[in-house]
């Protein structure tokens, strides 16, 4: 019965989360995070501490990257790659408990990959937005890049 009432209040208080995906016009670029989103962008201004996250460093090597990110996103069971090409992939994360869906988007350029996590719903877990994006970083390293 408390899983179903905290059910109902979370999804009860959601909006509809406006943050643009995908890339900018110019396929060089991540849209940054709405103001009020529960967002976090390595694309968006450093100075807005709240959405922004350090991009992850990749080295020359942008196959081999891209090939390392896709490993570490398929250690995730709740991960679904669901759009990709030389330089971009868009990622979906399913929460086991409650089924929300986040969107986790990356996009390879010189020497980095800009990261980008934004909830479908505009409902508020605990910063897991960024924890995710964090953890997948550490993998990433931990795996030799």
């Amino acid at each position: 019965m408390k899983t179903l009432l905290l059910f109902i209040l979370i999804t009860a208080c959601a909006k509809e989360n406006k943050t643009l995906l995908g890339l900018k016009g110019d396929d060089k670029s991540l849209y940054p995070c709405e103001p009020d989103s529960h967002c976090v962008s390595s694309s968006h201004p450093s100075t807005e501490a709240k959405h922004y996250i350090d991009p992850i460093k990749t080295g020359n090597d942008l196959v081999s990257a891209r090939e390392k990110i896709k490993t570490v996103l398929s250690t995730y069971p709740e991960i679904k790659i669901v759009e990709e090409n030389d330089s971009y992939l868009k990622a979906e994360y399913t929460s086991k408990f409650l089924k929300f869906v986040d969107t986790i988007e990356i996009l390879f350029v010189s020497e980095m990959a800009n990261i980008k996590s934004s909830s479908k719903k505009n409902y508020f877990f605990f910063d897991s937005n960024r924890s995710r994006l964090e953890e997948i970083r550490f993998k990433f390293h931990q795996s030799g890049m």
